[in-house]
């Protein structure tokens, strides 16, 4: 059992200044079974909790924005309570499969005093005030501390983290991000890049995860007032991890008239941080044994690019460090992405391309860059097949839930496998490639792993990527 109490709150007599916090204890024993008078519990407005003018001096206006809607919800909650009608909560709702094809969204309504929805309409609540608490303390956290804050209300993460989307709905908010909250760092970077970062603190979000003082920094000034990354060092052999300050990174991010450019070096800048880069491309790896095995071999040496890894389906943060990298080194710098040859693995560089399903959580199309699938495709693994350099042990069947991943996916408004928008970048591979590799997929009926390359040889797979990077390379300039 849940004891509400929602408080509204004033800095002054003006009404226009007024807040509301929502308070949720749950109760250690059985209540009695309350009359039909009995009413949620209702501060005065002159109780204070927090100086709003305080508030008001330190928050972005995205934050204020947010704490305004909160405000908004619970004050509709309170007059509900008062006129003794349903304190109902209505939102926009959408399924981003059914947008895609029909362009259509539904209204849902959560209401207490429905079965149905009274414990999502709780959970809500609950959310709502975390994050309120959250903003006001200039905090951030993630979405596990959260569920364990709450381990005796929500059954399961799972529970947890539909309830945060759902109030990202509610919010209207392009990320779980601008709530304060996070996931912990899970993808990784290296290769030819230099970083240097003014320092400074924010309220906000501003609390650095990385330990920059550990990595060696060779030929690169580092002044007091700058942090400085190397991709290039030893220290970064097993990759620089991704956190969350891309994200705020990305936010920042602009495509800066004043460049410096030459052939063998790019460096953009935004007043906040720099990025110098030789690289030919940026390179997206779909599994972390892939990326260790090409920062190992120290692929970027032979081949001048950047590696990145969100280890499977990336989150927030990798898919913001590659939108900066983007934006910062324009559209001459081609997006690559390899992959398991088998449909979740192209349905992995297509969330790079325009996000997941859960699109209002992950920052839908905020972070979206024009990546380029360039293997492991069904055209190649049928050449080894008909070659017989593979034993037959590697090849898996497609199960029906691939088969209807591959439908999915060629499905006429996905734009990613039909490349009907090329942001700009002229390093498009043929419109038809990908629906015909996915057919021949289907044709095929089987899928291989990346992994399965090993059998040729230690030393095969950045042999292999090696050529597939020149190929396309060739063939960019001739499209020029």
């Amino acid at each position: 059992m849940y004891t509400y109490s929602i408080s509204s709150q004033s800095s002054s007599s003006s009404s226009s200044s007024a807040s509301t916090s929502i308070s949720i204890q749950q109760s250690r024993h059985q209540p009695h079974q309350p009359n039909q008078n009995t009413k949620s519990k209702i501060r005065h407005p002159s109780h204070r909790s927090y100086s709003s003018n305080i508030i008001t001096s330190v928050l972005s206006k995205t934050s204020l924005d947010i704490l305004s809607k909160i405000n908004h919800i619970t004050h509709d909650i309170l007059s509900k309570l008062n006129q003794e009608t349903d304190p109902s909560i209505t939102f926009r709702s959408s399924n981003t499969s059914t947008i895609a094809i029909i362009g259509t969204s539904t209204m849902t309504t959560k209401s207490i005093n429905n079965l149905s929805t009274c414990r999502s309409y709780t959970s809500t609540l609950l959310i709502l005030s975390y994050i309120q608490t959250l903003i006001q303390r200039c905090k951030s956290t993630t979405t596990r501390e959260i569920y364990y804050h709450y381990v005796t209300h929500f059954r399961s993460q799972r529970e947890c983290d539909n309830v945060i989307n759902e109030v990202c709905l509610l919010l209207q908010v392009n990320s779980r991000a601008q709530l304060g909250l996070y996931a912990s760092p899970k993808g990784w970077f290296c290769g030819s890049i230099v970083i240097k970062e003014r320092k400074h603190r924010n309220c906000h979000h501003s609390r650095s995860d990385v330990d920059w003082g550990n990595n060696d920094i060779d030929d690169y000034e580092v002044e007091d007032n700058y942090n400085v990354i190397s991709g290039m060092t030893s220290s970064s052999n097993q990759g620089i991890p991704i956190t969350r300050e891309w994200i705020m990174r990305s936010h920042s991010s602009i495509s800066s008239s004043s460049s410096q450019l030459s052939s063998t070096s790019n460096s953009r800048s935004n007043h906040d941080f720099t990025i110098q880069s030789n690289a030919k491309c940026i390179l997206v790896v779909e599994k972390e044994g892939i990326f260790l095995r090409l920062t190992e071999d120290r692929f970027h040496e032979r081949y001048p690019c950047i590696i990145v890894t969100g280890k499977g389906y990336p989150d927030i943060a990798t898919r913001a460090l590659v939108h900066v990298l983007h934006n910062e080194l324009g559209p001459d710098v081609p997006i690559y992405g390899i992959c398991d040859c088998n449909p979740f693995g192209v349905s992995v560089l297509q969330t790079f391309y325009k996000g997941s399903d859960n699109r209002h959580g992950d920052g839908g199309d905020r972070y979206s860059v024009p990546i380029q699938w360039i293997g492991l495709k069904p055209s190649f693994v049928y050449k080894l097949k008909e070659q017989n350099l593979l034993p037959k042990e590697v090849f898996q069947m497609l199960t029906d839930l691939d088969k209807k991943k591959i439908e999915k996916l060629c499905h006429e408004s996905n734009d990613f496998i039909h490349r009907r928008h090329d942001y700009n970048s002229r390093n498009i591979i043929d419109y038809d490639d990908y629906v015909d590799e996915l057919e021949s997929m289907t044709d095929l009926g089987l899928k291989v792993e990346l992994e399965s390359l090993n059998w040729l040889g230690i030393d095969y797979i950045t042999g292999w990527l090696l050529e597939v990077l020149i190929s396309n390379e060739k063939y960019d300039r001739e499209d020029i």
